[in-house]
């Protein structure tokens, strides 16, 4: 069977499963055959190889099954680098970028050494973006999984970025340590909202990092902590929910009286990012 036909035949099957069944069907393909998207086009006559089409079938049949597509081939881009994912961590989200880049604003352009921190980092996405473009700041990791601090230590040597992973609950591993911005993207949908979720998400994503008892418990948690190991003028960086920002602000107020905030929207217009000036 040609390249063309393969990719015609499967993003059919996918059809009911997939809103982007041909890009899933071509990504699958690239992952089998080693080439980029581009050499699928520019080869559509090529005959597949009987090892070749029955790898792909395999995936294909994963992906049949909902499986998301970032953990079949073990590999997701986010803020321009690929990192390794699999079952163990979330899969990095294109709104979550917002956060690297607003963190970026307030950092990149200043002399200052910086301390950071990122709570809850899971495939280490958001420490190792912010390493590869801050290469005078000093960075922590934080995860309460192992699970997902090994899969970050992936991404941390094969990105060969300087950052100290640590293993506990929110900022209690940094133990004397301070720090000038606190990163966090943490668990905040409830089970009720998890099951509305699409099936590839309730099926195979952690549900550790995603599902929190209550929504906002976390958040309160970290805020309860930071004062500790703030810096003066430290600065936290929260990813939410855009369902519960009238919750985290009332947080905000009731346990950083006397800090300034803001929000900023992701792609889609959402409120996305809240930032809390100390």
């Amino acid at each position: 069977m040609t390249i063309k036909d393969t990719l015609k035949k499967s993003a059919l099957e996918l059809n009911n499963i997939s809103e982007s069944s041909d890009l899933d069907a071509e990504v699958l393909l690239s992952f089998v055959l080693r080439k980029n998207k581009e050499y699928l086009f520019a080869n559509p006559e090529i005959e597949l190889k009987q090892e070749q089409l029955e790898q792909f079938e395999k995936l294909l049949a994963r992906r049949k099954k909902h499986e998301p597509i970032a953990y079949i081939i073990n590999n997701k881009e986010f803020f321009g680098i690929d990192f390794f994912v699999d079952k163990r961590v979330l899969i990095p989200r294109p709104e979550t970028e917002i956060l690297v880049e607003e963190v970026l604003k307030i950092v990149k352009n200043t002399n200052c050494q910086y301390v950071l921190v990122d709570v809850g980092t899971g495939s280490g996405c958001i420490a190792v973006s912010l390493a590869k473009n801050l290469t005078n700041a000093k960075i922590f990791a934080i995860d309460i999984s192992k699970d997902a601090l090994d899969v970050a230590k992936i991404n941390v040597e094969k990105n060969n970025a300087n950052i100290q992973l640590l293993s506990g609950n929110l900022l209690e591993p940094l133990g004397n340590n301070k720090v000038d911005i606190i990163c966090a993207n943490l668990p905040y949908i409830t089970v009720e909202q998890l099951n509305l979720t699409e099936e590839d998400v309730r099926k195979f994503e952690p549900k550790s990092a995603l599902i929190a008892k209550e929504e906002t418990t976390l958040y309160s948690n970290l805020l309860d902590q930071a004062p500790k190991f703030l810096n003066k003028n430290g600065i936290i960086f929260f990813e939410i929910d855009p369902v519960f920002k009238d919750k985290i602000i009332k947080l905000v107020k009731e346990k950083m009286p006397n800090a300034k905030y803001e929000i900023k929207n992701d792609l889609a217009g959402l409120e996305r990012v809240m930032i809390i000036k100390t």
